[in-house]
């Protein structure tokens, strides 16, 4: 009996965590919410929030589309996490700005898309290379994407390793 009950209120969260998506940028995207564990819940509140006031031609708007070209939507782990696999397709870093960078990639690598007035992540992504990937620089972009290209948009902080398990946010 308290188990049902238990369920029957998590799923009553559910329909009221998702409503607070209708009439937003995007309502398609209560329904990643959905799928989501309880802490990327709140990473992904989070970031629909400071994803509203963003221009609607932002490349980082909305979720539902279709980075890595593959002809089909993204999709989302439990974890908040985009699952993309990319070829050789990202663009050549800017010797100016990151000097010398590795040759190669890893065969998977974390990327957050964060907010630069925020510092908050706005997206996470999962990405599987080919190994030759020019756009992995694996570290903390702020002040190459935030200052020195004059764009005062997003950032990314890269790594080998997850570096957010549950809500996200700066380091």
């Amino acid at each position: 009996m308290k188990t049902g009950l238990m369920l029957a209120a998590a799923s009553l969260l559910s329909i009221i965590s998702v409503s607070a998506f209708a009439g937003s940028q995007d309502d398609r995207e209560g329904a990643l919410f959905l799928n989501l564990s309880p802490a990327a819940q709140q990473f992904f509140q989070r970031s629909v929030e400071i994803r509203a006031g963003y221009a609607e031609g932002d490349a980082y708007k909305h979720f539902l589309r279709d980075r890595d070209g593959d002809g089909k939507i993204d999709v989302m782990d439990k974890d908040g996490y985009l699952r993309l696999r990319t070829g050789d397709n990202g663009y050549a870093t800017n010797p100016a700005f990151y000097g010398r960078t590795a040759s190669s990639s890893p065969e998977i690598f974390y990327r957050y898309v964060r907010d630069c007035e925020t510092r908050q992540t706005i997206e996470r992504q999962a990405i599987e290379t080919n190994g030759e990937y020019k756009n992995f620089v694996g570290g903390d972009r702020y002040q190459q994407q935030c200052v020195l290209d004059g764009t005062a948009d997003e950032y990314y902080v890269e790594s080998r390793q997850k570096l957010e398990e549950g809500e996200g946010g700066k380091d």
